[in-house]
């Protein structure tokens, strides 16, 4: 079985396609004012880090973007421990968060990404 790289550009490409689905999803029906809001930032958010990365992927942004990411997991998880309404959406995002966070973390010149075998 074939298994493609895992590189700074393949994720920057999935983490365009995040950001876009995320401004997508601001319009939802169910959607409260601020909740359409902080959608549409973190998919601004994620859109910005992106073509960053794609524009210029040697570059600080390129490099601790992953700062970002680790940041928004920590302050979801804040989030979710101080508000019961919003709990179970503020851990699903924390944890979605922390996996950006970790595989923007990669070097830039990562090599495969190889799943263990059992």
């Amino acid at each position: 079985m074939k298994h493609r790289a895992l590189t700074q550009r393949n994720v920057a490409f999935a983490r365009l396609a995040w950001g876009v689905a995320l401004g997508a999803g601001v319009s939802a029906a169910r959607a409260t004012p601020t909740t359409r809001t902080v959608a549409a930032v973190l998919a601004a958010r994620h859109v910005v880090q992106s073509m960053l990365t794609l524009g210029y992927p040697q570059s600080a942004a390129a490099r601790w973007g992953w700062l970002a990411d680790a940041g928004h997991a920590g302050t979801a998880l804040l989030a979710g421990s101080l508000s019961s309404r919003w709990r179970r959406v503020a851990l699903s995002d924390a944890a979605i968060a922390a996996t950006w966070a970790g595989i923007a973390a990669l070097p830039p010149q990562a090599g495969r990404f190889r799943p263990s075998r059992r």
